[in-house]
C-alpha cells in the first residue's frame, strides 16, 4: 500500500552532495540518531538552521572576519 502524497510544500526537489570520511559519517549518523532521525533530515534541519543564523547577523566582505 502506498503513502499519501506529500504536499507540494513538503516536497524536496535537490539534493546536496557533501563528501565525508567514514568518521565524519559515523559521527552525523550518531548525531541523528539521538535526535531519532535519519541523516539527511538531521543534516537538514542543521544547515537550514545555520544558514537563517548567519544570513541573520548579516554580508560580511571577503576577507573580514
Amino acid at each position: 500500500m502506498a503513502r499519501p502524497p506529500k504536499d507540494k510544500s513538503e516536497r524536496k526537489e535537490y539534493d546536496l552532495r557533501v563528501p565525508l570520511t567514514d568518521a565524519q559519517r559515523e559521527l552525523v549518523s550518531e548525531a541523528a540518531r539521538l535526535e531519532e532521525l535519519d541523516r539527511a533530515a538531521w543534516a537538514r534541519a542543521i544547515l537550514v538552521d545555520a544558514a537563517r543564523k548567519r544570513l541573520a547577523k548579516g554580508k560580511k566582505t571577503a576577507g573580514q572576519k
